[in-house]
């Protein structure tokens, strides 16, 4: 009676192949688990949904930041290489926002895979990234980026999910670079949780740009170093002994010059003979500076050139994109969520003394537990994270069941999961074990 649940009726064809089997004999991790109910020879699916929302449902008044996008298609990712061990096929998968479940405590994926059916993957994904793409965090630049990068990425020819995730990877490394994070791949969280060492492997790398190994490369412009100057030291030293051995050691001391002389002259006519790269104390600090010059250069032009696709449709200031996001453009204003007059406010009077009333000052207005995503919440282990909406209609209120665990009851009745009903003045409504009266 705790249990909510999705149910399906597949088609005929559906209901044939060892997909069923598998998915009743096992329980895979990111996928919704799966109970099949057989009645006059028709199959229905029965998928757990307790305690998770649809995506779609989460993202109807809010937007999405570049943590969720990532969280999301990489948690899609991993689920698709668990399913390769039981034989399931990627084109079972239902990618319509209202059948991927969220758990909006840590934003985990739950898909619904559909014994036998026979989807296609790369448009299911394209449509899903279209509609992420409208999503996207205009304030978050990074967000925005990635999803336009993973969509633009889906309108190519044979792609797969192997390449959205090199995009994912990517623009993780380039933000620990940014921030100066000494991260771990064992650390990083995808999906809402830590990576098994498996998963780590699988993970598909980024080829990067062969730079010089700065420590390897100094020990040999060392060793070069030191072997330029001891042959005009060794120079020296032999002319000097060539000459104790001829005149004694008195004109040695006479005759101090020319051993100088001698490792002069081996040193320029070994500067003069010589390649550049046999003498890296000339040359080592400029090949860097250049190296670091064309790392620069390449980074600036990727970047222009990321945001001239993302914004070479539209260009506006800061000032216009705030009048865009507040609802108002060219002096004519937009009502982004519907607005209820002062007069009109209506309420939840709390039954119990020691809890405040909720009023309910605009719609749609969502109450449960789940900081950040309830517009009032309710600190109450019964309640759900997203227990209850209540929107208007013309002048009348509608509450509807979140797809709530401990349900909402409303004049004595409770309500289905996901049933909405019409409010009136007096209505008694319980939100789990919490009552109000609706005035």
């Amino acid at each position: 009676m705790k249990h909510n649940y999705l149910m399906i009726d597949p088609e005929e064809i559906f209901c044939k192949g060892y997909e069923l089997k598998m998915m009743e004999a096992n329980s895979i991790e990111g996928l919704l688990p799966f109970h099949l109910k057989r009645l006059d020879n028709q199959n229905t699916y029965y998928y757990e949904i307790t305690s998770k929302q649809p995506l779609s449902r989460l993202l109807e008044c809010t937007t999405m930041g570049s943590e969720e996008l990532y969280q999301l298609i990489a948690g899609i990712y991993h689920v698709l290489g668990r399913m390769e061990k039981y034989l399931l096929k990627e084109s079972q998968i239902l990618l319509e926002p209202e059948y991927i479940y969220i758990c909006p405590e840590n934003f985990s994926v739950s898909l619904c895979l559909i014994p036998g059916r026979k989807g296609n993957f790369p448009d299911d994904m394209t449509a899903l990234l279209q509609y992420l793409l409208g999503k996207a965090d205009h304030k978050d630049k990074k967000c925005v980026v990635m999803a336009y990068g993973l969509y633009q990425e889906s309108l190519k020819e044979n792609y797969g999910i192997d390449d959205l995730m090199r995009i994912l990877v990517h623009s993780c490394k380039e933000k620990g670079s940014e921030n100066n994070q000494a991260e771990t791949e064992e650390e990083r969280n995808y999906g809402g949780r830590k990576m098994r060492e498996s998963e780590i492997k699988s993970v598909p790398s980024v080829p990067e740009k062969q730079e010089p190994d700065q420590g390897k490369e100094g020990e040999k412009n060392k060793s070069q170093s030191i072997t330029f100057l001891l042959i005009p030291f060794g120079s020296a030293v032999l002319c000097s002994g060539f000459i104790w051995l001829l005149k004694g050691r008195e004109s040695l001391v006479q005759l101090w010059y020319f051993p100088v002389i001698a490792a002069l002259a081996v040193y320029l006519l070994l500067s003069f003979l010589l390649p550049m790269e046999s003498k890296p104390h000339l040359v080592e600090k400029d090949r860097y500076k250049k190296v670091s010059e064309k790392n620069d250069m390449e980074r600036v032009e990727k970047d222009s050139y990321q945001w001239k696709m993302v914004f070479q449709e539209e260009v506006q200031t800061a000032e216009a994109m705030e009048d865009k996001r507040a609802g108002t453009e060219g002096g004519n204003t937009v009502l982004l969520t519907e607005q209820v007059g002062t007069e009109d406010y209506k309420r939840l009077k709390a039954i119990e003394e020691n809890q405040a009333d909720i009023l309910i000052s605009y719609v749609p207005f969502i109450i449960g537990k789940q900081q950040g995503l309830a517009d009032f919440v309710l600190q109450r282990e019964t309640v759900s994270r997203l227990h209850v909406r209540i929107d208007r209609i013309g002048d009348e209120y509608q509450i509807t069941d979140l797809n709530s665990t401990n349900g909402t009851t409303v004049g004595g009745r409770t309500l289905e999961n996901n049933e909405a009903v019409l409010l009136r003045d007096g209505d008694l409504v319980y939100i789990a074990d919490l009552g109000y009266i609706f005035t």
